[in-house]
Protein backbone atom coordinates (compact mmCIF):
# COMPACT_ATOMS: atom_id res chain seq x y z
CA UNK A 1 0.00 0.00 0.00
CA UNK A 2 2.91 2.36 0.07
CA UNK A 3 3.39 3.06 -3.09
CA UNK A 4 -0.23 3.60 -3.72
CA UNK A 5 -0.27 6.09 -0.82
CA UNK A 6 2.81 8.22 -2.90
CA UNK A 7 0.65 8.45 -5.76
CA UNK A 8 -2.65 9.66 -4.31
CA UNK A 9 -0.79 12.15 -1.49
CA UNK A 10 0.23 13.65 -5.33
CA UNK A 11 -2.34 13.02 -7.65
CA UNK A 12 -6.05 12.68 -7.11
CA UNK A 13 -6.83 9.03 -8.90
CA UNK A 14 -9.04 5.70 -8.17
CA UNK A 15 -6.55 2.51 -7.32
CA UNK A 16 -6.71 -1.06 -8.06
CA UNK A 17 -4.20 -3.51 -6.27
CA UNK A 18 -4.12 -6.92 -6.73
CA UNK A 19 -2.01 -9.24 -4.79
CA UNK A 20 -2.36 -12.40 -2.33
CA UNK A 21 -5.28 -12.38 0.86
CA UNK A 22 -2.70 -12.05 3.40
CA UNK A 23 -0.55 -8.89 2.20
CA UNK A 24 -4.39 -7.48 0.48
CA UNK A 25 -5.12 -7.73 4.39
CA UNK A 26 -1.58 -5.20 5.42
CA UNK A 27 -2.82 -2.64 2.74
CA UNK A 28 -5.84 -2.56 3.55
CA UNK A 29 -4.78 -2.16 7.10
CA UNK A 30 -2.42 0.55 6.10
CA UNK A 31 -4.52 2.95 3.84
CA UNK A 32 -7.08 2.78 6.37
CA UNK A 33 -4.72 4.71 8.46
CA UNK A 34 -3.70 6.79 6.32
CA UNK A 35 -6.23 7.46 4.46
CA UNK A 36 -9.66 7.55 6.80
CA UNK A 37 -11.44 9.65 4.44
CA UNK A 38 -11.30 7.08 1.74
CA UNK A 39 -13.44 4.80 0.11
CA UNK A 40 -11.31 1.60 0.62
CA UNK A 41 -12.72 -2.20 0.35
CA UNK A 42 -10.83 -5.54 -0.04
CA UNK A 43 -12.56 -8.59 -1.95
CA UNK A 44 -12.01 -11.93 -2.19
CA UNK A 45 -13.13 -14.56 -4.25
CA UNK A 46 -15.47 -15.50 -1.83
CA UNK A 47 -17.08 -11.85 -2.36
CA UNK A 48 -17.05 -11.73 -6.28
CA UNK A 49 -16.14 -13.43 -8.78
CA UNK A 50 -16.14 -10.31 -11.22
CA UNK A 51 -15.07 -7.00 -10.33
CA UNK A 52 -16.81 -4.18 -12.44
CA UNK A 53 -16.88 -0.68 -13.29
CA UNK A 54 -20.07 0.44 -11.39
CA UNK A 55 -18.42 -0.68 -8.09
CA UNK A 56 -15.13 0.81 -8.74
CA UNK A 57 -17.44 4.17 -9.13
CA UNK A 58 -18.37 3.68 -5.38
CA UNK A 59 -14.93 3.56 -4.12
CA UNK A 60 -11.57 4.81 -3.84
CA UNK A 61 -9.20 2.39 -3.59
CA UNK A 62 -10.44 -1.52 -4.24
CA UNK A 63 -8.23 -4.09 -3.10
CA UNK A 64 -8.41 -7.93 -4.76
CA UNK A 65 -6.98 -11.17 -5.09
CA UNK A 66 -5.49 -12.27 -8.19
CA UNK A 67 -8.53 -14.90 -9.29
CA UNK A 68 -11.24 -12.01 -9.05
CA UNK A 69 -11.93 -11.22 -13.07
CA UNK A 70 -11.87 -7.68 -14.07
CA UNK A 71 -14.52 -6.58 -16.52
CA UNK A 72 -14.12 -5.82 -20.35
CA UNK A 73 -15.42 -2.66 -19.84
CA UNK A 74 -13.11 -1.38 -16.67
CA UNK A 75 -9.91 -0.06 -18.16
CA UNK A 76 -6.83 1.34 -16.22
CA UNK A 77 -4.75 4.36 -17.31
CA UNK A 78 -1.77 2.92 -15.74
CA UNK A 79 -0.87 -0.55 -14.47
CA UNK A 80 2.48 -1.13 -11.77
CA UNK A 81 3.90 -4.25 -11.28
CA UNK A 82 7.10 -3.81 -8.86
CA UNK A 83 9.46 -6.50 -7.72
CA UNK A 84 6.92 -9.27 -8.28
CA UNK A 85 7.32 -11.04 -11.75
CA UNK A 86 10.19 -12.53 -10.83
CA UNK A 87 8.81 -14.28 -8.08
CA UNK A 88 6.46 -16.04 -10.38
CA UNK A 89 6.04 -19.16 -12.92
CA UNK A 90 6.65 -18.03 -16.35
CA UNK A 91 2.44 -19.11 -17.17
CA UNK A 92 1.31 -17.04 -14.13
CA UNK A 93 3.41 -13.71 -15.50
CA UNK A 94 1.89 -14.63 -19.14
CA UNK A 95 -1.58 -14.72 -17.36
CA UNK A 96 -0.87 -11.15 -16.03
CA UNK A 97 0.02 -9.79 -19.51
CA UNK A 98 -2.95 -10.88 -20.78
CA UNK A 99 -4.76 -9.26 -18.11
CA UNK A 100 -2.83 -5.88 -18.77
CA UNK A 101 -3.34 -6.37 -22.87
CA UNK A 102 -7.02 -6.69 -22.00
CA UNK A 103 -7.60 -4.11 -19.20
CA UNK A 104 -5.21 -1.67 -19.63
CA UNK A 105 -6.55 1.89 -21.81
CA UNK A 106 -5.49 2.77 -25.53
CA UNK A 107 -2.56 4.74 -24.64
CA UNK A 108 -2.51 3.52 -21.06
CA UNK A 109 1.04 2.94 -19.19
CA UNK A 110 2.92 -0.04 -17.60
CA UNK A 111 5.64 0.43 -15.08
CA UNK A 112 7.64 -2.92 -14.98
CA UNK A 113 10.25 -2.61 -12.04
CA UNK A 114 11.90 -6.00 -11.43
CA UNK A 115 15.37 -8.23 -11.81
CA UNK A 116 16.76 -8.72 -14.75
CA UNK A 117 16.90 -12.61 -13.55
CA UNK A 118 16.03 -14.47 -11.13
CA UNK A 119 15.85 -18.12 -9.67
CA UNK A 120 12.76 -18.05 -6.77
CA UNK A 121 10.65 -21.00 -8.68
CA UNK A 122 13.62 -23.21 -9.59
CA UNK A 123 14.63 -21.47 -13.32
CA UNK A 124 15.82 -18.42 -14.76
CA UNK A 125 13.00 -15.75 -14.74
CA UNK A 126 14.62 -12.96 -17.14
CA UNK A 127 13.29 -9.45 -17.79
CA UNK A 128 14.14 -9.71 -20.96
CA UNK A 129 11.66 -12.59 -21.66
CA UNK A 130 8.37 -10.78 -20.75
CA UNK A 131 5.73 -11.73 -22.97
CA UNK A 132 5.22 -7.99 -24.13
CA UNK A 133 2.67 -7.78 -27.18
CA UNK A 134 3.94 -5.41 -30.23
CA UNK A 135 2.01 -2.52 -29.61
CA UNK A 136 4.11 -0.91 -26.92
CA UNK A 137 6.04 1.80 -26.85
CA UNK A 138 9.33 2.54 -24.69
CA UNK A 139 9.37 5.95 -22.85
CA UNK A 140 11.75 5.14 -20.57
CA UNK A 141 13.93 2.22 -19.64
CA UNK A 142 17.43 2.00 -17.64
CA UNK A 143 18.72 0.03 -14.58
CA UNK A 144 17.04 1.55 -11.41
CA UNK A 145 18.56 3.93 -8.91
CA UNK A 146 21.14 2.43 -6.82
CA UNK A 147 19.69 -0.85 -7.76
CA UNK A 148 21.73 -1.94 -10.58
CA UNK A 149 20.34 -5.85 -10.28
CA UNK A 150 17.06 -4.57 -11.30
CA UNK A 151 15.42 -2.91 -14.48
CA UNK A 152 13.08 -0.08 -14.54
CA UNK A 153 10.97 0.13 -18.06
CA UNK A 154 7.80 2.41 -18.50
CA UNK A 155 6.31 1.61 -21.59
CA UNK A 156 2.71 2.95 -23.27
CA UNK A 157 0.34 0.86 -25.21
CA UNK A 158 0.57 2.07 -28.96
CA UNK A 159 -1.86 2.20 -31.53
CA UNK A 160 1.13 1.78 -33.86
CA UNK A 161 2.38 -0.96 -35.31
CA UNK A 162 6.31 0.64 -35.50
CA UNK A 163 6.87 0.06 -31.88
CA UNK A 164 10.31 -0.50 -30.31
CA UNK A 165 9.44 -3.20 -27.47
CA UNK A 166 11.75 -5.59 -29.54
CA UNK A 167 14.30 -3.31 -29.55
CA UNK A 168 14.60 -2.62 -25.78
CA UNK A 169 13.68 -6.28 -24.57
CA UNK A 170 16.73 -6.88 -27.12
CA UNK A 171 18.90 -4.35 -25.28
CA UNK A 172 17.91 -5.62 -21.45
CA UNK A 173 19.14 -9.08 -22.68
CA UNK A 174 22.50 -7.60 -23.63
CA UNK A 175 22.67 -6.44 -19.81
CA UNK A 176 21.19 -9.83 -18.61
CA UNK A 177 23.99 -11.15 -20.26
CA UNK A 178 26.75 -9.72 -18.37
CA UNK A 179 24.22 -10.37 -15.25
CA UNK A 180 24.31 -14.41 -15.60
CA UNK A 181 28.28 -14.01 -16.10
CA UNK A 182 28.41 -12.05 -12.77
CA UNK A 183 25.81 -14.38 -10.76
CA UNK A 184 27.68 -17.60 -12.17
CA UNK A 185 30.98 -16.23 -10.41
CA UNK A 186 28.96 -15.45 -7.49
CA UNK A 187 27.07 -19.29 -7.50
CA UNK A 188 31.02 -20.84 -8.16
CA UNK A 189 32.19 -18.64 -4.90
CA UNK A 190 29.84 -19.73 -2.90
CA UNK A 191 30.93 -23.61 -3.63
CA UNK A 192 31.83 -26.07 -1.31
CA UNK A 193 35.67 -26.53 -1.03
CA UNK A 194 35.18 -30.36 -2.07
CA UNK A 195 37.11 -30.54 -5.82
CA UNK A 196 34.41 -33.58 -6.78
CA UNK A 197 31.23 -31.78 -5.58
CA UNK A 198 32.41 -28.58 -7.40
CA UNK A 199 33.21 -29.87 -10.74
CA UNK A 200 29.84 -31.39 -10.72
CA UNK A 201 27.90 -28.74 -9.17
CA UNK A 202 29.51 -26.19 -12.01
CA UNK A 203 28.86 -28.62 -14.96
CA UNK A 204 25.32 -29.30 -14.25
CA UNK A 205 25.16 -25.43 -13.75
CA UNK A 206 26.86 -24.26 -17.48
CA UNK A 207 24.99 -27.51 -18.97
CA UNK A 208 21.72 -25.51 -17.50
CA UNK A 209 23.04 -22.18 -19.24
CA UNK A 210 23.24 -24.00 -22.52
CA UNK A 211 20.19 -25.31 -22.39
CA UNK A 212 18.61 -21.85 -21.50
CA UNK A 213 20.80 -20.06 -24.49
CA UNK A 214 20.11 -22.55 -26.94
CA UNK A 215 16.77 -24.43 -26.33
CA UNK A 216 13.22 -23.53 -26.62
CA UNK A 217 12.18 -21.88 -23.18
CA UNK A 218 9.62 -24.29 -22.62
CA UNK A 219 12.57 -27.32 -22.05
CA UNK A 220 14.73 -25.29 -20.26
CA UNK A 221 12.20 -24.80 -17.94
CA UNK A 222 10.95 -28.39 -17.74
CA UNK A 223 14.46 -29.78 -16.86
CA UNK A 224 14.88 -26.89 -14.78
CA UNK A 225 12.24 -28.41 -12.63
CA UNK A 226 12.92 -32.04 -12.67
CA UNK A 227 16.91 -31.23 -11.68
CA UNK A 228 15.04 -28.69 -8.66
CA UNK A 229 12.98 -31.78 -7.78
CA UNK A 230 16.06 -34.38 -7.62
CA UNK A 231 18.15 -32.18 -5.93
CA UNK A 232 15.32 -30.68 -3.20
CA UNK A 233 15.26 -34.51 -2.73
CA UNK A 234 18.53 -35.64 -1.66
CA UNK A 235 19.24 -31.78 0.23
Amino acid sequence: GALVEKILLKYKAKAILIDLELTNQLSLFYLKNNFPNLRIKSFSKNDINIFTLSELEKLDIAILTPDIEIENELKINLIINSRSFAEMEYETIKDYFSFIEKNIKDNGFLLNINRYMKKSVGYNISFFRYPYGKNWQTIYSNSSWHQENIHFLLTKKSLKKDSDIKQTLSEIKKITKIKRKEAFKEFVNKLPNNIYKKMILISIELLFNIIESFFPYNIYMHLSKIKYSLMSKKS
